[in-house]
Order: structure tokens, then C-alpha cells, then sequence
């Protein structure tokens, strides 16, 4: 009947809008929770490499000139090497990564490890990873890119 097919056409729009913006959530929030548990992962390993340097700066630096690139392939690949064809996510790779240290004040004398020590050393992976729609341009033209941003902080226990 005619009316039937008027009706499902006014409704189909609609449903094809909750269909396609419950795919595109679903796949925000995965590639969301891909990237966190990268940076996290990263963030621990960076946390263990060695490093002999010293809190005198505020900043510190671990001994091997590698570790820099080791912690963006493991955030990126889930491994110390690899080249981009290994990574997790299309858009995530080793240039969204940001690796930094620092050092913060232990005036209230934590316990276990850090005993008595007045600062910490502290490993900082950052990462900033563009998500492009499935239907972009295709359908719904000049829709924006969301720039997802995870940071993760592990203090260093690799001494």
C-alpha cells in the first residue's frame, strides 16, 4: 500500500542515522580504548628502562638512546620495533606519540620503593590521534575530524 512506503521512507532517514551514528560511537570508543591502553603500555615500559641520570633539572633521561623510539613503536605496535604496516590503528602512529619525564616533589615521603627519596622520576606518554568518520565526505560532506587526545604518567621504577 502507498502510504506504507510513504511512512517508511519518512522513517528511514531517521534510522539510518541511529544505525550508522551507533557504528561510528562504537568505533570512537574502541579506537579510543586501543590507543589508552598503547600509551599506557608505553608509559610502563618507559617506566622501567634504565636511567642513571639524576631529578637535578626537573627532568631526567633514560640511558638507552633508543628508548625513545622503543616507547612510541610499543605504544603504536604493541612492540619495540616493527615499521608502520605494524601499527593498531590506521591514523595512530609513532609521530601522534609525544614521550616526556619529569620529576615530582615526594614531600609526603611515599612509601615502598621511593622511601625517603625527595623527588620521583615520572615517564609521560602523550598521544593525539585524529578519527575520521566512516561517512566523512561520502555522505555527510565537511564533517570534522575528532582529535583524541590520552595521556598516561608512571612513575620510574627502572633503576
Amino acid at each position: 500500500d502507498g502510504a506504507a512506503a510513504v511512512e517508511f521512507a519518512m522513517v528511514l532517514p531517521v534510522l539510518l542515522l541511529i544505525l550508522f551514528g551507533t557504528i561510528e560511537l562504537g568505533r570512537l570508543i574502541h579506537n579510543y580504548n586501543v590507543v589508552a591502553k598503547g600509551v599506557r603500555d608505553a608509559a610502563r615500559y618507559l617506566a622501567r628502562v634504565p636511567s642513571t641520570t639524576s631529578c637535578a633539572g626537573l627532568t631526567w633521561s633514560p640511558d638507552s638512546i633508543t628508548a625513545v623510539t622503543e616507547t612510541k613503536n610499543m605504544a603504536t605496535r604493541g612492540q619495540l620495533g616493527g615499521n608502520d604496516a605494524n601499527n593498531v590503528l590506521f591514523n595512530f602512529t609513532p609521530t601522534t606519540v609525544t614521550v616526556t619525564t619529569d620529576c615530582i616533589n615526594n614531600a609526603n615521603g611515599l612509601a615502598g620503593i621511593y622511601g625517603t627519596a625527595t623527588t620521583i622520576k615520572r615517564a609521560i606518554v602523550q598521544a593525539s590521534v585524529p578519527h575520521s568518520f566512516i561517512l566523512g565526505d561520502y555522505v555527510i560532506p565537511g564533517l570534522p575530524t575528532l582529535t583524541y587526545t590520552v595521556v598516561h604518567r608512571e612513575p620510574h621504577i627502572g633503576d
